[in-house]
């Protein structure tokens, strides 16, 4: 009967508060929270202001082994909360972590400024070395450090170990891998592909005029130059070259025909002249204005010179086709009195009769004339 009488008050206290209505249910708070119409990712509980996930270990002596890197973690989330990712960056010459921890917490923590941290050095087997290895009871005393660890900064293990812990506020740079560098020269073949791409770039122009500039962004990698500039270059140049050389034989002729024309006279003696007082700084406005009236001056004197060449160019023409009107004209007078002229044949002298041969001619090339006998 007891034991019965046990059975039925269980299942009495089970099943009372579903049957009365009359006292408050329990519901548990995940019951709740178990639906929600929105899922917030992060939790709002992370979003904390003012605090940051990210941070900077900074240890003081170079970590021999990873049972160090270990044991200051631990120790950084004793102040930071826990740790969800750990980049331990390795040295690319000796292969070893470097002195240097990026650590992202999973809350985010109020921390503005660096902090120094000291621990007591961990536990290292004899034989642990960066080429052997840790030992898995020297690993799982890092991650599990002992209480009175804490309350002794100082062991017999070794030095403690001192960190720095600082606020990453932009991402840190990546240690660029040691490699050797080399100046790779493209060949004949890839110069001559790229200078195709860039010359079919700037005769198709692109849809609707898409590729505008991008020809002209790789202009270095065409091999030969435009040949119309080239051509525009060349003929400036002669023409200068013989506009230069006009004006300088006009100049010369005309020097000429001034020393044929003027007398011989002494050169006038050119007293020497007083210096000048330089007068006032000009404005650098005044500067720009006196060398635009110098630029249009030598523009006006080109002009000038090169119309005096042309006028001396058009007389030279027309005292030449004047000449060659003069020189038809006396050569159709002289042709009529050529024909007035009587003919006169010349006289043929009459050659004289051969006279007959006395001698014998003999058989060969040659003939011989043989007086004969009396």
């Amino acid at each position: 009967m007891r034991a019965s009488t046990t059975l039925a008050r269980q299942i009495g206290r089970i099943s009372q508060p579903l049957a009365s209505a009359s006292r408050p249910r329990v519901v548990p708070a995940t019951a709740t929270s178990a639906v929600r119409a929105i899922v917030t990712i992060p939790h709002p509980s992370l979003e904390v202001e003012g605090g940051q996930t990210r941070f900077v270990i900074k240890v003081f002596d170079h970590m021999a082994t990873i049972v160090d890197s270990l044991a200051v973690l631990r120790a950084a989330e004793a102040q930071l909360g826990p740790i969800l990712k750990v980049d331990v960056p390795k040295d690319p010459s000796t292969k070893r972590p470097t002195n240097t921890l990026f650590v992202t917490t999973l809350k985010p923590v109020v921390f503005d400024k660096s902090a120094v941290f000291e621990i007591p050095a961990p536990h290292r087997s004899p034989g642990t070395g960066p080429l052997g290895g840790a030992s898995l009871p020297d690993v799982i005393a890092a991650l599990h450090p002992a209480p009175a660890d804490a309350r002794s900064p100082r062991s017999a293990a070794g030095q403690p170990l001192k960190f720095r812990i600082e606020p990453r506020n932009s991402e840190a740079k990546q240690r660029p891998l040691r490699g050797i560098g080399a100046n790779v020269t493209p060949t004949e073949a890839e110069r001559a592909e790229d200078d195709r791409i860039v010359r079919a770039l700037r005769e198709f122009d692109g849809f609707y005029g898409g590729f505008a500039g991008i020809a002209d962004n790789f202009a270095s990698l065409v091999r030969e130059r435009d040949v119309a500039v080239v051509e525009e270059a060349a003929e400036a140049v002669e023409e200068v070259a013989v506009e230069e050389e006009e004006v300088v034989a006009a100049a010369a002729e005309v020097e000429a025909q001034h020393a044929a024309t003027a007398p011989a006279t002494p050169a006038p003696v050119v007293p020497e002249a007083a210096p000048t007082p330089r007068g006032p700084r000009l404005s650098p406005k005044e500067k720009e204005q006196r060398k635009a009236d110098k630029a249009k001056a030598r523009e006006q004197r080109a002009r000038d010179k090169a119309m005096a060449l042309a006028i001396r160019q058009l007389k030279q023409e027309e005292a030449a086709a004047a000449a060659a009107a003069t020189r038809i004209a006396a050569e159709a007078e002289a042709k009529p009195a050529k024909a007035a002229e009587p003919v006169v044949e010349p006289v043929v002298p009459e050659e004289p009769a051969p006279e007959p041969e006395t001698g014998v001619k003999t058989k060969g090339a040659w003939g011989w004339v043989l007086p004969r006998r009396k």
